[in-house]
């Protein structure tokens, strides 16, 4: 009996740290389940609520479309112009040229 006394208290020691380093394991393990946890929580928290679209302002709407369309018009009066001046002087070219 005296013989198995060492061999016992080794076996107890070598319980004893691994219990040790097995309860060290699993605290540091549930350290990074709840830091997980928290982080996870903090990437779904509400930023803010959506609040009561604001309504339209049609007065500037109708200010801005009419002061688009003035100066579409004012483009298009330029350029219609502008055409009408490139095809007198092509055709006074082609009348030279003959």
């Amino acid at each position: 009996m005296a013989e198995k006394e060492p061999e016992w208290e080794n076996l107890t020691e070598g319980y004893n740290r691994a219990k040790e380093e097995y309860q060290s394991i699993d605290s540091a393990h549930s350290g990074a389940v709840k830091l997980l946890t928290s982080a996870k929580t903090r990437q779904l928290r509400t930023v803010g609520t959506a609040g009561v679209p604001p309504k339209p302002e049609i007065k500037q709407i109708l200010l801005i479309a009419a002061a688009v369309g003035l100066l579409a018009t004012l483009f298009m009066a330029f350029f219609l112009d502008y055409l009408g001046r490139m095809r007198k002087l092509e055709a006074e070219s082609k009348k030279q040229k003959e």
